[in-house]
């Protein structure tokens, strides 16, 4: 679905067949970089997508926090999920959630770590994964107290 929206919205802004073909090629090069976990390649291509062009996809802004975290460049990834928790799609918003509850899961930030979990299964009851670190954070309080 995400995939029809962005043609149509460069076909209706007047984006050209080449410059289609130039986004769908740097999506691409983009994927196959983060799956070989290239991640810095990734990011730079992402980056590129999201700024340059100015797309406005959810997928592409996550991917993008995801190759940052994987860089170890936790400002740039904190500040796109951030970014992706306030307007992005149930799902996407919820992973953005779930990572910055795992980026906030340190002995003084338990509480702020617990809020964006629970943020994150309300935005998708069936985010597992989030589930899953929210339990654990939930014990690492408790055993705080």
């Amino acid at each position: 679905m995400t995939k029809w929206l962005i043609i149509a919205a460069l076909v209706f802004f007047g984006t050209g067949p080449k410059e289609i073909a130039k986004i769908n090629r740097l999506k691409k090069e983009a994927q196959e970089a983060f799956e070989r976990l290239d991640f810095e390649t990734a990011a730079q291509k992402y980056n590129f997508l999201k700024d340059s062009l100015g797309l406005e996809d959810p997928e592409i802004a996550l991917n993008l926090a995801h190759s940052y975290y994987q860089m170890a460049d936790t400002a740039s990834a904190k500040d796109v999920y951030g970014q992706l928790s306030m307007r992005a799609p149930a799902k996407e918003k919820s992973i953005a959630l779930q990572q910055l509850g795992v980026m906030a899961k340190t002995p003084t930030t338990l509480e702020q770590s617990l809020q964006y979990l629970k943020s994150s299964l309300k935005a998708d009851p069936s985010n597992e994964g989030a589930r899953y670190d929210y339990e654990v954070v939930k014990k690492l309080l408790e055993q705080q107290k």
